[in-house]
């Protein structure tokens, strides 16, 4: 994607040599706009984005986009803010066409590459991927698993509806995350994953996180910690011990399940015991996405322990860690985890209505009811 660069200090935005001046609003505008490029807005939506503690009428949009127009000319080719009659506005993005180089014939270098691609998302480094995969000289064409795993991380949920190109099969299990996002109806998640696992539909690599963290996660949602616990014990230490240990990809995730169900058995011990561990791997292992959202489990318990100015810092803290990612998806699960632990019949009700609210404005970019329709669709024709 057309690749800009956004220097909050003066409100100019630069791409390759060029750089354009905007007022404050309209820079916020086209930096929403630019980091959910493609995808529709109403002008509600956008004054609830950009003007969210102001009452401006949706002309104020208009005037704003009026005038980016205006500024954006220069680049016309490779972005453009187009009108969708009677709903609102996007920003479409051309892709670069990258020439592959010589070199990219080698399977060794190509390989090199694809390991720092992987290195960058287990980091959880999603500006460096967007950089790394943009790179004209670079020639990288990316891998078509990668494409998948790039929409969901953007947040584009409707890619996985609109997109034709790769099999439903690939896009199953992701289509099950944004299901169980939209609607946490858990039950009926945890349903389709057992399925699909039954059925043998997904991939051999969404087959393994789904068997593992997928199910896991989906049981600690749903509150069923005593099965949460027992799965880890009779199907996760028995069949995959692997993920059990530190050098495995999926241990950090795995690690924040194991602190909400801690809390959910109220084994306070166990949880002040696996945060000391982990304290210890951030500091050998930055984890961004991982970490960003055990400060954020840590948080919310101290607001449980009526700790909530200390909580509601970490809190906030966590939020910035996950948001630097880049993986918008990710923070969907965040903020759940922050809620599972600050549930009315638990703590403070008005932290948790707050981050109600910061997830309702969340969801309400992906028009939920339109979209978790079409997802539930999809997967009832392969999974119920």
């Amino acid at each position: 994607m057309t690749q800009l660069q956004f220097m909050l200090t003066d409100y100019t935005v630069k791409f390759g040599s060029e750089q354009i001046s905007l007022l404050r609003k309209e820079y916020y505008l086209l930096q929403y706009l630019y980091e959910h490029a493609n995808q529709a807005f109403s002008r509600e939506q956008l004054l609830n984005a950009v003007w969210p503690l102001e009452a401006p009428s949706e002309r104020t949009v208009d005037d704003h986009i009026y005038r980016l127009r205006k500024k954006l000319k220069r680049w016309d080719g490779e972005l453009t803010i187009e009108t969708i009659k009677g709903f609102g506005y996007q920003l479409v993005c051309e892709k670069p066409h990258h020439k592959a180089l010589p070199v990219m014939k080698d399977q060794e270098f190509r390989q090199l590459l694809e390991s720092v691609l992987k290195k960058y998302h287990l980091y959880g480094q999603g500006d460096s991927i967007a950089a790394f995969i943009s790179e004209k000289n670079i020639g990288f064409e990316i891998p078509a698993a990668y494409e998948v795993i790039l929409a969901y991380m953007k947040g584009d949920f409707w890619w996985f509806i609109r997109e034709n190109k790769y099999p439903m099969t690939d896009k199953l299990f992701f289509l099950i995350h944004i299901f169980q996002t939209l609607s946490k109806d858990y039950t009926r998640s945890i349903m389709y994953i057992q399925h699909g696992i039954k059925r043998d539909v997904f991939p051999k690599h969404h087959r393994y996180e789904a068997e593992t963290i997928g199910l896991l996660l989906a049981y600690t949602a749903n509150r069923e910690f005593e099965k949460a616990t027992q799965y880890v014990g009779d199907f996760i230490n028995q069949r995959t011990p692997e993920i059990t240990k530190p050098d495995h990809g999926f241990y950090p995730f795995l690690q924040n399940i194991r602190l909400l169900i801690a809390i959910g058995r109220e084994r306070f011990g166990e949880f002040a015991e696996i945060c000391a561990q982990m304290e210890k791997f951030y500091l050998e292992k930055p984890y961004q996405r991982e970490l960003g959202i055990f400060t954020i489990i840590k948080g919310a318990c101290q607001v449980r322990n009526h700790e909530a100015e200390q909580g509601i810092a970490e809190i906030e803290r966590g939020f910035d860690i996950v948001k630097r990612t880049h993986f918008k998806s990710h923070l969907f699960p965040a903020l759940d985890m922050a809620m599972l632990l600050l549930a009315p019949d638990f703590s403070n009700t008005i932290v948790y209505e707050k981050l109600k609210e910061r997830r309702e404005q969340l969801e309400q970019e992906y028009h939920p009811a339109e979209l978790l329709s079409q997802v539930r669709t999809v997967l009832d024709q392969y999974l119920a």
